[in-house]
Parts: structure tokens; C-alpha cells; sequence
């Protein structure tokens, strides 16, 4: 599962395709040991604050952005469709199981309850994550079948508008064929999965009979793209699919065996359907700047709390820059802002504090880790913490006829010659910006441990959170340590304020927060 970006230099703009890669060579665990810091502050209540309300959403950033997204709350509809191919048959892909059990097992793993899966299906790890905001629903329609075998397939290579020939994929046929397939035969309700009438279908989910191959070029891997022949002419009437994942129906068994349901890649796929970026880099010269710790990342646990703000699940509380101590107890899963002038969106640069703890949705994956995943069986973190990101969310504007930067910005009322979109990325062959090293979501170490900057292949564990008696003090990254030396924001803004973690337990963590 990876998250392809392509960029096609035509007048539709900025187009992205993404996927999923966890083939990373040796693993190296575990960080630089992360001595106690002694307390030396006496905390002094402060101002605390809670965002109602963002100034602007997704929403609005993907109107800017011209993204034809999944929306993140309410009531929503995804439409599944299983193919299959003249060789590779539904009631082959596994001998314990029929076609129909195979239709019906699909079923469970997308909108079944958790009884239903070994884990949790797409539908109840959504409901979940998103605290009850977001209700998914949906069909998983009868099997196509494809008039041809895999090669076939994998060889297709002709768009139906040839302005596209250099951004298509063969799965834009399968979804094409599936999709008309589903519309012959549900012909006055199919519209239903067009929710907000804008001409295109709001998310579909492809699931093929073939066996995975993890070649990123192979089209037979799982990945979220835009079919953009259906890009131009939307119409309310006859929409058309657009926003799409494509995965291998064999992921279902690839966590637990032949007999469980494993939703964990469908989960990782329909985020990228929502907007949500991968949080590995697909660069071989890159570093990983989260530690494969993350639904987004290696297909780990939850959601994280930037990805909750990101979706408007999740309001931070936040400091106001005006007191010289704050104190702050944190719930598990709340969160803490820190910047000051901060703008009050998701999008913007700024330190971000989550209370960790291994229940709800982290719970399996940290007492079992998930084994399906490469290299190794990964463990979430199991013991409580703070978990410490820097963010940089910030939105440039983008000619439509160059797409090169222009200039960050704090708007998205742009004029029809540019778009918006995040500047930074955990990829940095991603970026089209003034600076390719800016990670859009890192993990901070404790007490100045730099071990992720050591490459893409290094895995976190209970070391890479803030434990009681942790500090995070600007002056231990000096030296850079994955922040601009000063140490300064990636916007040159001051890194001014400390971070001591006065108490963790279970339940709640205490954080001690001064503008030095």
C-alpha cells in the first residue's frame, strides 16, 4: 500500500495517485536512550483554550485544492466492487472458501461489526476513530469479471481521452467496467452513492481476485488514485467514479490467516480515500519520519491526532502565548496545540502533544502486533505517553499553468489561476516547494534523540514517547536534529517554548508548558 504521486502538467492540475510500499530492508529498533530530566519549574495555571471551531476545514481546502474526496462526517456511502480475471478465479483465491463466502466475508471486512473481523471491519474502525462523527455504509456488489487474463490487464495502456495517456492506469478499466456493469443493473439507485450531487461517485473501493505483487509498478498492489478520463463533464444526473482505492482481495487474509477477516489495508486505502497522505516516504534516500507507528504509516493502530484535526474529528486545546507557564491534563487521545500565531486551521506549522495510551483502537496491534506487515511483526507502542509531532501543514498557491509555488498562504480565496495545496511531505520527491526537507508530520524524540534521521528503515518503540520526568527543551536540537538550526520553526519563527511532562499515568498526563 502506497500513496503514488504523479503530477500531469495540463489544464486539470495537480494530479496524485497513492499506494503502499513497506518493503524497507534491515529494521532498526529502538532510539537514544531518554534520560530524565529533573523538574525544575513551578507550574503556574494558564490560559488553556479549546478550538470550537476551525476557521477553515478540509472542506474548504479541498474545493481550493479541486480534490474530489470522501467526506469525513456524517452519513456516507462507499460503493465496493470485486472483480475478477479469466485466470484468476474468486473461488480460487482461497481453498477454504467459495465464491460466495468470499462475497460475504468482503462484506463484513467493509462494513461488518468488529465481531466480524479479527480487528475491525472499514466501517466500525471509522466510526471509531472519528468518536461516532462519521457513519460509513455501503454495498459490496456481485463479482465482474473481467474479459481478460491478468497480463492482459496489466498490459492495458489506453485511456478512453488520450490527454491522459501519460497518467493511466489499468485500473482505471477495471473500474470503469465494473462500474458500468453495476449501473446496468441498479440503474435507479446507483446515484445514491453520489451523496453530494457534484457528478461524481463519492469514493469506490475495487477489490481483485489476483494475488498481490509488491512491485510498485505492478498494478497489482493496493493503492488510491483518480480515474481522470471521468474527470471533465460531471454530471448529478449520471455520475461517473473518480475518487477510487484498488487492492487485492488477499489482504484480507494477510494479518490473521484464511479463516479471520483482516481489514488493516482497506482501513489504510479508504484514508487516502477521505485525503489523508502516507506518513512513509516512498524515497530510498529519505528517513521515516514517524516510525511506522501509525494507521497512515505501516498500517498501525489508529488514526493520529494531526490526521483527526486534518478531518475535522478532533479540536485541540491550545496556548495562547500570552502566559509564561501553562498546565495542562491531557485525557487520552487530547490534544495540545503549541505555536504562537497560530491560525487556527489544521494547515498551518506548529508542535502538536497527543496523550498515547494502547486501548481502543491501539489495543491489538500493541499487545499483538500486527504480523501481516514487512519487515516484521510490528508492535504499536504499549505503554502510555506523550507523543510529540511536529506539524507542518502549511498550504501554498500553485499556478494552474506551471504549477510552481507562489507563496505559503493563511487563505484559500485564490484567484482562478491557482490552486492550494500542503506544501510539505513526508516524501520528499513530493514536494514542490521553496524546501524539499520539510516533513509534513514528524515524531519528536525525546530529549534531543535524532535516531529517525538515521534512514527510511527504523522502526519506533516505547523510547520514542514522553514518558514522566521527559523534557522537550529547544536547545537540545540544536544542532538540527530534524528542526532548523536555532532551533527555529521551518517558517523562522521561534521555537520558544518548553515541554516538560510533569505525570503520566494511565489514565491521564499532566504537561507543564513554558514560553522561554
Amino acid at each position: 500500500m502506497f500513496q503514488r504521486k504523479r503530477f500531469l502538467l495540463i489544464a486539470i492540475g495537480l494530479l496524485s495517485l497513492s499506494g503502499c510500499s513497506f518493503d524497507f530492508g534491515p529494521i532498526i529498533r529502538g532510539g537514544e536512550s531518554s534520560a530524565n530530566v529533573p523538574t525544575s519549574i513551578e507550574p503556574v495555571e494558564g490560559a488553556i483554550h479549546k478550538v470550537e471551531d476551525f476557521v477553515f476545514t478540509i472542506d474548504e481546502y479541498k474545493v481550493a485544492n479541486e480534490k474530489i474526496l470522501l467526506p469525513s462526517l456524517g452519513d456516507q456511502k462507499l460503493l465496493v466492487l470485486p472483480v475478477e480475471f479469466l485466470d484468476a478465479r474468486a473461488e480460487n483465491i482461497s481453498p477454504y472458501h467459495s465464491k460466495d463466502e468470499i462475497h460475504t466475508m468482503l462484506e463484513k471486512a467493509f462494513f461488518g461489526s468488529a465481531a466480524d473481523t479479527a480487528w475491525e471491519s472499514v466501517a466500525s474502525f471509522y466510526n471509531k476513530s472519528s468518536n461516532g462523527l462519521l457513519n460509513l455504509s455501503g454495498e459490496v456488489a456481485p463479482f465482474y469479471t473481467m474479459n481478460m487474463t491478468m497480463a492482459e490487464f496489466e498490459a492495458l495502456n489506453s485511456p478512453r481521452v488520450s490527454e491522459f495517456r501519460d497518467s493511466y492506469d489499468p485500473s482505471w478499466t477495471a473500474l470503469d467496467e465494473a462500474f458500468d456493469h453495476y449501473k446496468v443493473n441498479n440503474p435507479t439507485t446507483y446515484t445514491q452513492f453520489d451523496q453530494d450531487n457534484d457528478g461524481y461517485i463519492d469514493a469506490v473501493f475495487v477489490v481483485y481476485s489476483a494475488p498481490y505483487n509488491m512491485d510498485d509498478n505492478s498494478v497489482f498492489w493496493a493503492f488510491q488514485y483518480y480515474n481522470y478520463d471521468n474527470f471533465r463533464w460531471p454530471s448529478a444526473k449520471t455520475p461517473r467514479p473518480y475518487n477510487y482505492a484498488f487492492a487485492s482481495i488477499e489482504f484480507m487474509f494477510e494479518g490473521y490467516g484464511e479463516n479471520q477477516i483482516d481489514a488493516h489495508t482497506f482501513i489504510h486505502e479508504s484514508g487516502h480515500l477521505f485525503g489523508l497522505e502516507d506518513y512513509y516516504t516512498y524515497d530510498s534516500d529519505d528517513w521515516g519520519a514517524l516510525g511506522g507507528l501509525d494507521m497512515m504509516d505501516h498500517t498501525i493502530g489508529d488514526h493520529n491526532g494531526y490526521s483527526k484535526m486534518f478531518l475535522n474529528w478532533q479540536k485541540p486545546y491550545y496556548v495562547t502565548g500570552q502566559e509564561e507557564v501553562s498546565i495542562i491534563t491531557l485525557n487520552p487521545g487530547e490534544l495540545v496545540l503549541i505555536k504562537d500565531d497560530w491560525n487556527f486551521t489544521p494547515f498551518d506549522e506548529y508542535l502538536l502533544a497527543e496523550f498515547y495510551t494502547s486501548t481502543k483502537l491501539n489495543k491489538k496491534d500493541a499487545l499483538e502486533g500486527y504480523p501481516a506487515n514487512s519487515p516484521g511483526n510490528i508492535k504499536n507502542f504499549d505503554e502510555p505517553g506523550i507523543k510529540l509531532y511536529h506539524v507542518d501543514s502549511r498550504i501554498g498557491s500553485y499556478s494552474w499553468s506551471s504549477h510552481n509555488f507562489i507563496s505559503y498562504i493563511d487563505y484559500l480565496d485564490l484567484p482562478h489561476s491557482q490552486y492550494a495545496e500542503i506544501v510539505a511531505s513526508n516524501t520528499k520527491s513530493n514536494i514542490v516547494g521553496p524546501n524539499s526537507t520539510f516533513k509534513l508530520l514528524r515524531l519528536i524524540e525525546p530529549n534531543g534523540g535524532s535516531s529517525l534521521l538515521r534512514g527510511n528503515a527504523v522502526i519506533a518503540d516505547n523510547s520514542y514517547l514522553f514518558h514522566q520526568g521527559d523534557v522537550f527543551k529547544p536547545s537540545f536540537y540544536k544542532s538540527g536534529k530534524g528542526f532548523k538550526t536555532g532551533p527555529t520553526f521551518n517558517d523562522d519563527s521561534p521555537l520558544n517554548y518548553q515541554i516538560e511532562i510533569a505525570e503520566v499515568t494511565n489514565n491521564n498526563a499532566t504537561l507543564i508548558i513554558t514560553k522561554i
